[in-house]
């Protein structure tokens, strides 16, 4: 029997949990790890990055400049640095920067120095519990599109109760933010790489955008949905004519392009990171690369320089996060 003639049933979801419960249930618990995390962290100072992060997202937000911190794209940057601006946050000029110690120490004077930093802590968490409350409710919502309710509601139950997430859900850092995403983008692309629709299609390119403007280390899973995407279009079952192996392939490259194109409008779509073609990072880009001591590093790094792939300043910070990785392996 259809269920059009039992509208009460139709909406109600596998598991038992009506639509409106389960917004009700998945709200309520990302609510009461926002209570928790604001109980257990209420005397908590910034943590080491968090006031370079601030000032510079505000520059990033009153300047359309990205010279300073690169080595973190600007998703989570942008997010604090518009309400940063929105409520007031006094900027100096820029100057001439000789290394990262003295572009941190810049960027720190203007939080602890020039204005309130008690006033810029209270805003800064405020940025952070909604921005990380709003992609917990994403990934939610992703689980239950892919799974079922009762997996989505237990998925963020999980996360809720885990003590480091409620340390992190105040904080300006990239961590937390980049796990959510990617842990929503990999949801995503379960479902849009069997089903092969649009929508689902579209919500993972979104996804993995933002997963790339969150931190460094979302490249590495773009490069995974590009291997496991067209593996799947070529090795899928299914001979119809819009499941065909090439349309199949064209909409992985799709939504590995979107992906990028979200990456791109994070940077305003500028390849350079000032208004200047001239470089103001606090160590030019060839130096960084050279540094790596690495042939493959410097004709990859160089090639997407040359040929303006990505932003400038995003190749930087991607030099910078491997000679970082390298350090810490040694």
């Amino acid at each position: 029997m259809s269920t059009a003639c039992f509208p009460v049933q139709a909406k109600t979801l596998a598991g038992g949990f009506s639509q409106r419960t389960f917004l009700f249930v998945l709200l309520l618990f990302v609510g009461g790890a926002i209570t928790r995390s604001a109980i257990a962290t209420r005397l908590d100072d910034f943590t080491i990055d968090e006031a370079y992060h601030i000032a510079t997202g505000a520059s990033y937000v009153q300047r359309a400049d990205f010279r300073l911190n690169p080595e973190h794209p600007p998703l989570v940057k942008l997010w604090v640095g518009a309400l940063m601006s929105a409520t007031g946050f006094h900027l100096s000029p820029f100057r001439q920067f000789h290394d990262k110690g003295d572009e941190r120490n810049f960027a720190e004077e203007d939080v602890f120095l020039h204005n309130n930093p008690d006033s810029v802590q209270r805003r800064s968490r405020l940025a952070m519990w909604a921005l990380n409350g709003l992609l917990m409710v994403m990934l939610g919502l992703t689980v239950r599109r892919a799974f079922s309710p009762a997996v989505a509601l237990g998925t963020v139950l999980f996360r809720a109760s885990d003590p480091t997430v409620a340390a992190h859900l105040p904080v300006v850092m990239t961590d937390l933010p980049v796990a959510l995403l990617s842990a929503a983008t990999v949801v995503l692309a379960t479902r849009a790489f069997r089903e092969w629709q649009w929508l689902d299609l579209i919500w993972c390119s979104l996804g993995l955008g933002f997963t790339l403007g969150a931190k460094h280390s979302g490249i590495v899973f773009w490069v995974f949905l590009a291997l496991t995407g067209c593996v799947l279009a070529v090795f899928s079952p299914g001979g119809q004519d819009h499941h065909s192996r090439i349309r199949r392939l064209l909409k992985v490259s799709a939504v590995l392009i979107g992906a990028l194109v979200i990456l791109w409008s994070l940077y305003f779509f500028r390849f350079h990171e000032s208004r200047s073609a001239d470089e103001t990072f606090n160590r030019p880009l060839k130096s960084k690369i050279t540094d790596l001591n690495s042939r493959f590093c410097d004709l990859a790094l160089g090639g997407m320089n040359a040929t303006h792939v990505l932003p400038r300043p995003y190749i930087w910070g991607l030099a910078d996060t491997i000679r970082g990785r390298r350090r810490g392996a040694a």
